[in-house]
């Protein structure tokens, strides 16, 4: 076994996916979490007490990887500042470049779990997207570990990411609103789980073509204005009407498409 000093710089989210993927590989792998503030690290710490703690301004040395769990808008600045050495330098982001590794570029990776990390999650059954810019023996580790795991390159990632926050931010996003408007009108919520189950299920199986009903789908102006009439809330008319128009828009187009 070799023990491979991983430094992790963040004490979130992405820090704690970080220690779940390494406590899944098959070396012994020992960890230090950089923080601006030690005192942030101290529930990662409670959870993982053989890790080492280390402020910013103390940090240094030759680590195996750097993985910069931070906000995207902080990739940047810590790969340009951080005097240490390593073989890699790895972020998390989904819709950020290999390029903001510089100066590291050369040894860049980009490890994105497809999941909400703020939820509960089984490592194991995340999708994880990597791009590397080098043949590297640790992410060919990582690959054969997990096994749903995919390469691609920058332009598909991004188009992965935008489909990831349109299915987990949006979708999350209108059904925080629809059930503000049903409190709001007195009406329980588990009046529509079962239908909300019924469309996840079809969802899930790839059962989605033909299978949107709705006065929209059917061109029915009467209800659509009765719907319209009805809510309450201004974020969910603007909703309703934007997603109406698109369903309108999209099925018309494809009955002209089907008819020629």
């Amino acid at each position: 076994m070799i023990d491979q000093k991983h430094l992790i710089v963040g004490t979130g989210h992405g820090a704690r996916f970080v220690l779940k993927l390494l406590g899944c590989l098959p070396d012994v792998h020992t960890s230090a979490i950089v923080t601006r503030n030690p005192k942030h690290a101290s529930y990662l710490a409670s959870l993982y007490p053989h890790i080492d703690i280390i402020d910013v301004k103390e940090v240094c040395g030759t680590y195996h990887s750097v993985w910069l769990a931070v906000p995207d808008s902080c990739i940047s600045s810590y790969a340009a500042s951080l005097p240490v050495k390593a073989d890699r330098w790895i972020h998390l982001s989904g819709a950020s470049e290999l390029s903001l590794l510089n100066p590291h570029r050369d040894r860049g990776v980009v490890v994105w779990p497809v999941i909400s990390l703020a939820a509960p999650y089984s490592i194991r059954e995340v999708p994880i997207v990597i791009e590397s810019a080098q043949d590297d023996s640790f992410i060919r580790l990582i690959r054969q570990t997990f096994p749903n795991s995919f390469p691609l390159a920058y332009k598909e990632r991004l188009t992965a990411h935008m489909a990831a926050v349109v299915a987990n931010n949006f979708v999350q996003y209108i059904y925080e609103v629809l059930e503000e408007e049903l409190k709001n009108n007195t009406i329980q919520r588990e009046l529509i789980l079962p239908i909300i189950n019924q469309t996840f299920r079809r969802i899930m199986d790839g059962q989605l073509s033909g299978s949107l009903t709705g006065p929209a789908r059917r061109k029915d102006s009467a209800t659509i204005g009765k719907h319209f009439n009805a809510i309450q809330s201004e974020p969910l008319k603007k909703i309703y009407e934007a997603i109406t128009n698109c369903i309108l828009e999209y099925y018309g187009k494809k009955l002209q498409g089907n008819s020629r």
